[in-house]
């Protein structure tokens, strides 16, 4: 402030206002930041399927199906999701109850697309999975859970459409692409269940 300019406006009445509009601005940000923490402990407390081995879970079959908070699975899980679900972390698709492999994926969450996009397994893969027993969702779990797997991928990044890795299970090595990657947050569709692998 200065009386170099005479101003009607009095330096108290300026610094008033602006601490009103940066308090403003504070009191707005701090709702958007309590919203974006309600949606993410929204999303990191829904439950999703987990394929565990009968030497983790005392059953009589040889695996079970279990419910768990999206926010403890990890790398190297094995996943279960049925239509209509979102996929609850980014996953390598292994097999599903369609010939081939095949899924639908809803990716409006991600891109904005309300299209479906057709996903696939390796064929050698899902098949071997699948056995004689094509939809037989056990007989897939069963059959995942006593495999040998490696999975080798490229680190994260920011485009949604590129993907690279290689699976390796019983001596032999598959290469992947984005046809294999379901994100994290797309939903299930026209596909009964898939069974996946979480990445990242």
């Amino acid at each position: 402030y200065t009386n170099l300019y005479p101003s009607p406006l009095a330096s108290w009445s300026m610094i008033a206002t602006l601490l009103f509009v940066v308090g403003l601005s504070m009191v707005f940000e701090a709702r958007d930041d309590i919203r974006r923490w309600r949606k993410d402990k929204k999303t990191n407390d829904a439950q999703a399927s987990r394929i565990i081995a009968k030497n983790e879970e005392k059953e009589d079959s040889r695996t079970v199906e279990k419910k768990q908070r999206v926010a403890e699975f990890q790398v190297g899980d094995l996943v279960i999701v049925r239509s209509g679900e979102a996929f609850p972390a980014d996953i390598v698709l292994l097999t599903s109850s369609s010939v081939d492999g095949a899924a639908y994926v809803e990716t409006a969450n991600i891109d904005g697309e309300t299209n479906l996009k057709l996903r696939t397994s390796v064929k050698e893969l899902s098949d071997s999975l699948q056995g004689n027993e094509l939809g037989d969702l056990k007989h897939a779990m069963n059959a995942c859970c006593m495999r040998d797997i490696t999975l080798k991928a490229d680190a994260p990044n920011a485009s949604v459409n590129a993907f690279n890795g290689t699976f390796e299970s019983g001596g032999k090595a598959y290469s992947l692409s984005p046809r294999q990657f379901l994100h994290r947050g797309s939903v299930l569709k026209n596909t009964t269940w898939i069974i996946g692998i979480v990445v990242y």
